[in-house]
């Protein structure tokens, strides 16, 4: 029986699903955006600690390629999990 203004328990659950895929999707997003700035700000931090004057520029490099590595690593594995609970 269906009642006017409530909906059915499958379209309820279709769309908390939706909803939870939605927040999944964004802690990707904020996990891709922390392993690239957490990489950049590292290899900076590296740097003051060297004298050598492209030490800032070769450090900075490292730590971003570093946290892109990171991140692409990350959310292959995220995905895969994502994709394997359904």
């Amino acid at each position: 029986m269906d009642m006017i203004g409530f909906k059915s328990f499958e379209e309820s659950n279709l769309g908390s699903r939706k909803l939870v895929l939605a927040f999944q999707l964004i802690g990707i997003g904020w996990f891709v955006v922390v392993c690239i700035v957490g990489g950049t700000m590292l290899g900076s931090w590296i740097a003051s600690f060297f004298s050598f004057s492209k030490a800032e520029v070769f450090f900075l490099v490292a730590g971003l390629l570093l946290g892109i590595f990171t991140a692409g690593v990350g959310t292959y594995n995220l995905v895969n999990l994502l994709l394997k609970s359904d």
